[in-house]
């Protein structure tokens, strides 16, 4: 089966995600949540991954030291803003 992605803001907590039912989570569905003031750790909403740092230009193309490409870091921050519509 393929897989998508949801974009959506982080919320706080239970309590403040559009997901929440009073303290059922329709994420989950209905799963019960004890506390609506912290985010449990059976949570499917998972933070993005941070941007990699890319150090160093030269003539329009980033470097790393020792000369090479770091095309994986690109390509990773590529994904990134692709997901978030970031560019």
């Amino acid at each position: 089966m393929s897989k998508s992605v949801l974009v959506i803001d982080t919320p706080e907590n239970c309590g403040k995600c559009k997901f929440i039912s009073g303290f059922w989570c329709r994420a989950m569905d209905g799963r019960r949540v004890p506390n609506n003031d912290v985010i449990p750790d059976w949570c499917p909403l998972k933070p993005l991954p941070e941007k990699m740092k890319v150090t160093g230009l030269y003539n329009g193309e980033y470097f790393k030291a020792g000369g090479k490409l770091p095309s994986y870091k690109i390509g990773w921050n590529d994904c990134i803003d692709e997901i978030t519509g970031k560019s």
